[in-house]
């Protein structure tokens, strides 16, 4: 019976239908991935620059005659043209792709506002492309409540926020500074550090699934930490994809067992419609 149930239902095609991404999620609800961005994320994703590109270039009119001299010309470019490590140049030219993702609600990405602020100040920010290339970022709430002091004197805002961010006492928050090298000794704590252990609170404090950043030394760091078990997986761009399965396929095929699911599921509200008016017929 359930075999010929299942030939009724693949019909003459002889193939059964193809769910997409979104039809599995609604019907196993699989919750959306949560990603955490670090801040050079969004400095990589700084992608098209108007910038004056010298030329030097001799001006010639109809006739073959030097009228002038082109000194400069605003142009478009791309910093990351620059990177001369392979592996960092091909990771960077993964984050459109990523950013798609969030496009498509395929993840969800997150930040903290504490992240944000180290970009503050970063040269080559002014990108066409928007932040993270127009993708929605929102905002994960930290693990400290605290005020933004938008204006002082004698004291720049990175002074302010290593200020505040040393002065935490917090067991989870220490252990991550030990993870990531930010505690250097007592009274000692390297700054770009300690903003990675924070992002990583944050990270945890939100319940994200996955950490994403380009620097690659952090990654290491943190999956053989002895200080700090990871509560999240650390990735690289190109690591993501393969977490998400979308390297080579816009849509990851869902677990066998759901597909399974899904197309018994629809096959017998087939047979209960059809069923009944092959059995009138042969009678």
């Amino acid at each position: 019976m359930f075999l010929w149930m299942l030939h009724t239902f693949i019909g003459a095609s002889g193939t059964l239908p193809i769910l997409s991404y979104a039809e599995t999620c609604r019907s196993t609800d699989m919750p959306t991935p949560k990603v955490y961005i670090d801040a050079n994320v969004l400095k990589f994703s700084a992608t098209e620059l108007l910038r004056s590109v010298p030329k030097n270039k001799k001006i010639r009119n109809w006739y073959g005659k030097v009228t002038g001299i082109l000194v400069s010309s605003p142009e478009y470019v791309n910093p990351n043209q620059r990177i001369r490590s392979k592996r960092l140049r091909e990771e960077v030219d993964l984050l459109p792709r990523i950013a798609e993702l969030a496009k498509n609600q395929r993840i969800r990405v997150l930040m903290n506002h504490e992240t944000e602020l180290e970009t503050w100040g970063l040269p080559n920010m002014d990108s066409r492309t928007g932040r993270f290339y127009g993708a929605s970022i929102e905002y994960v709430e930290g693990p400290v409540k605290c005020e933004r002091v938008i204006a002082g004197f004698g004291r720049s805002a990175a002074e302010w926020q290593f200020g505040f961010m040393g002065g935490i006492d917090d067991k989870r928050f220490l252990e991550l500074q030990k993870a990531t090298g930010a505690y250097q000794g007592k009274n000692a704590l390297n700054r770009n550090q300690l903003l990675d252990a924070f992002a990583i609170w944050c990270a945890e404090y939100g319940k994200c699934d996955l950490f994403l950043t380009l620097d690659f030394k952090l990654i290491r760091m943190m999956r053989k930490s002895k200080y700090a078990p990871a509560r999240l997986t650390f990735v690289a761009p190109s690591e993501l994809l393969r977490e998400l399965d979308a390297t080579h396929r816009p849509n990851p095929r869902p677990p066998l067992g759901a597909r399974v699911k899904r197309w018994l599921s629809l096959a017998g509200k087939w047979v209960s419609v059809h069923l009944p008016k092959d059995a009138d017929k042969r009678n």
